[in-house]
Formats: structure tokens, C-alpha cells, sequence
């Protein structure tokens, strides 16, 4: 009986997953298209949302046009001009991730490898000129493949990780303005697999911006694994909960997000497609706080006509839990916003 009722609860799951609903898109923006800027040519790897104003920043370190903070339209994807740049410079890359704090204060990193500087630049709003936030000369450590921001004011608390680095940077801020650093060392998920892979991929914190939410990636672990880290207030210790195999994601170490919106906390999960495989039917997939498969997803989010290669695997997902939006930058291929359904509970009456 035991095996029957596992067999009917597999089936379930198995026929909903195939059953699930794609969400209504809003715009989609493809390389080579009207954003002169956005190429494939693995530049354009850091986007988020400004709860503040709506619109959606993309950070992208572009030779041709220079390295900026773009601005779009959260309805269109039209182009609405850049941040101001003055004093941006440095780093391997120039620019590379971007995040904003609730209050609409902006924080863009570079990435920095081997002895480059590692920096993280502070915009108060959508039209200041951005202040040095955390200056690193000659960083030990690769900084600046992830950056998840919660909190405003002296309250705020920044996560920045970087490939080959098995810790994460953890800032925090006594005047609201500049920034400290300590190396924070979480209970290593690749214990619990056997494995020695080579540092975090992703970050995001929990809505409530105590506990956060760590990626390793499909390199290091059979299908890759979201995993929540809860227990410390200094995010220090804490035992790692198994919250998603990835195994659904090409790649498996896809750009996330976690956000409450309404009543719901949602995970975001993108595609990090790191193979010379060219897939199509590319989505982005949404989850509850536990893991479970939520019955909605994005259309295919690849480069129309053919998938163009992501391959170091970057990109971003970002929600606007307020006007309950989702956007999502799979870079070499798309931008896309999509409209989150008005709640998560589907009934598809399949009887």
C-alpha cells in the first residue's frame, strides 16, 4: 500500500510539474535588439529591480559604449538612460553585479581577481553620484561574482561571494555610508555531499534579512543545491537546510531570488547554462520557502530563433513584490519581465 500511495504522490507531482502554467510576459529584449548595448559577448551579467522607483538597473561593462548602469522601463524594456559613472573604475571587471535596499539605495560591485581592487559603490538614488562604499586594495580573494543587499540605513547588511572562494564577505555599516568587512564561514554544504567544490555561486537573504540562501553549483555537486542557512545571528554558524536540488535547471547553479510577496515567499530560479549545449524552452522556475515546485513559470527566456551560450552562467532574477513582477537577465540572451499570478495556489481541477 505504501509503495502505491508513493507511486500516485510521484505520478501527481511528475503530471503537475508538466502542467505548469506560464506566466503573462510583459516584455522580452533579446541581444542585438533595441538595447544597443546588450550583446553576447558576456558583459552583461548583474540586473535588479529598484523597489523604490520600479525600474529595472542592469550593470554592464560594455567596451564599446563604456561601463554603466543602465536604466529600463519596468513595462517596456525601453531604455530610460544611464546612472551616473563618475568615479567607477578599477577591478578586473569594471562592473559586475548590482543590488538595491528597499529604501532605493543602490550598491554596484566589480569583480575582482588575484590583486585587483575590490570595490562596492553606493548610489542614494537613481540620480546621485555614487560614493565608494568599500574599498579593498589588492583583494586576496575573487570578490564580486554575487551581491545580495537587505536592510536600509545602519541596518543594511551586504553578502558578496566569488567563485574559488568556499566563504562569503559579509558588510556591514555603522553610519549608513561606508562599509566594513568580515569573512563569514557557513557550514559547508559540500560536507554533507562528499564534495570539495569550489566556493558559492549565488546569494540571497530570506525576506525577513536574518537567515540567507547560498548556491553551489552543478560543478560541484551532482544537481547543484539551493541551501538555507538559519541558526546565527552573525550568519557565522548554522546548520545548512537541503532547500532545492537544481537538477531543473540547466546547469544547476542558476541566479536566484527570494522575496515575500504578499504572503508567500517565492524563490526565483533562473538558468545558469554553463554546457556548449544549446537548449531551447529555457525557463525561469518558481519555488515556495520549502522547496516545493510552484505550479507557474516564465516562457522560454533564450535568445529568439537560437540559444546563445552563457558560458560562465551568469545572470540575475529579481521581484518586485509590490507591483508582483519578475524579471530576468540570461546573459548572451534576454531580458524579460513576466507578471507573477495573484497567488500561488493554482487549481488546475484535473478530475
Amino acid at each position: 500500500m505504501k509503495k502505491i500511495l508513493l507511486c500516485i504522490v510521484l505520478f501527481s507531482l511528475a503530471l503537475f510539474v508538466a502542467n505548469a502554467q506560464e506566466l503573462t510576459q510583459i516584455f522580452k529584449v533579446d541581444t542585438g535588439g533595441t538595447l544597443t548595448w546588450f550583446a553576447a559577448d558576456d558583459t552583461t551579467r548583474g540586473m535588479c529591480v529598484n523597489p523604490s522607483t520600479g525600474n529595472i538597473l542592469v550593470a554592464d561593462r560594455d567596451s564599446t559604449v563604456g561601463n554603466n548602469v543602465h536604466k529600463l522601463d519596468p513595462s517596456t524594456g525601453a531604455d530610460l538612460g544611464n546612472l551616473d559613472s563618475t568615479g567607477i573604475s578599477g577591478g578586473t571587471h569594471v562592473v559586475s553585479k548590482i543590488d538595491a535596499a528597499s529604501d532605493g539605495v543602490i550598491y554596484l560591485c566589480n569583480l575582482a581577481v588575484a590583486t585587483a581592487d575590490f570595490k562596492i559603490y553606493r548610489y542614494a538614488s537613481e540620480v546621485a553620484v555614487p560614493t565608494a562604499a568599500y574599498t579593498e586594495a589588492a583583494a586576496v580573494n575573487r570578490l564580486g561574482d554575487e551581491i545580495a543587499v537587505t536592510g536600509t540605513g545602519t541596518g543594511t547588511k551586504i553578502l558578496v561571494t566569488g567563485w574559488m572562494y568556499n566563504k562569503l564577505a559579509k558588510f556591514t555599516t555603522a553610519d549608513g555610508l561606508t562599509f566594513s568587512k568580515t569573512e563569514v564561514t557557513p557550514g559547508n554544504p559540500d560536507f554533507a555531499f562528499g564534495d570539495a567544490g569550489p566556493g558559492y555561486t549565488n546569494l540571497a537573504w530570506d525576506p525577513a534579512g536574518t537567515d540567507y540562501f547560498a548556491c553551489k553549483s552543478k560543478a560541484d555537486d551532482a544537481d547543484g543545491r539551493i541551501f538555507k542557512y538559519t541558526g546565527s545571528t552573525d550568519l557565522s554558524t548554522g546548520s545548512p537546510v537541503v532547500t532545492r536540488a537544481l537538477a531543473d535547471s540547466p546547469g544547476g547553479s542558476g541566479p536566484f531570488t527570494v522575496k515575500l510577496v504578499g504572503s508567500e515567499t517565492i524563490i526565483a530560479l533562473g538558468p545558469s547554462l554553463t554546457t556548449a549545449a544549446t537548449p531551447t524552452n529555457v525557463y525561469c522556475n518558481f519555488y515556495d520557502g520549502a522547496g516545493t515546485a510552484l505550479a507557474y513559470r516564465t516562457g522560454s527566456i533564450e535568445k529568439a530563433g537560437a540559444m546563445a551560450i552563457n558560458g560562465n552562467g551568469t545572470g540575475d532574477v529579481s521581484i518586485n513584490a509590490s507591483t508582483r513582477k519578475v524579471y530576468v537577465l540570461l546573459t548572451n540572451n534576454s531580458i524579460s519581465g513576466w507578471n507573477l499570478p495573484a497567488t500561488g495556489v493554482q487549481d488546475w481541477n484535473l478530475y
